[in-house]
């Protein structure tokens, strides 16, 4: 496997690469965490899934700095992910920091609830194992 970035030309507030292993694509995200850059991330990453057909993705955003917080979680369920609604992606593994409290993040409980397949990992092992249920 080999990673590419699409947009390689393009200078943005922050950077993604990819990797397709199998039906899995993973991607790695870093730069400023704001809804600008989580919804442009988004969206690059939903649309290397489905150039790559792969059903599955992992997103490591660990290198994000920052947070969104509640709001930006929820807007970004509700303008971002509504939209890719049944286009491709069914299962979605986000790798992050997590609050040191442990439980389900807000980002996960939103998605959850709009009927997402979406999930968030403390580390990139436990997020490979949800995926290849």
């Amino acid at each position: 496997a080999r990673w590419f970035n699409h947009d390689a030309m393009q200078p943005k507030p922050y950077a993604v690469s990819f990797e397709v292993k199998g039906e899995i694509l993973h991607a790695r995200a870093s730069g400023v965490r704001n809804p600008e850059t989580v919804s442009a991330v988004t969206l690059e990453v939903f649309q290397a899934a489905l150039a790559h057909g792969t059903p599955k993705v992992l997103v490591d955003v660990r290198a994000f700095e920052g947070r969104l917080g509640v709001l930006g979680n929820y807007d970004l369920v509700s303008d971002v992910f509504d939209p890719l609604r049944g286009k491709g992606v069914k299962k979605a593994a986000v790798v992050d920091t997590l609050d040191p409290r442990g439980g389900e993040s807000f980002l996960d409980t939103v998605a959850h609830n709009r009927g997402f397949n979406i999930r968030t990992f403390a580390t990139l092992e436990a997020a490979l194992e949800w995926l290849a249920r």
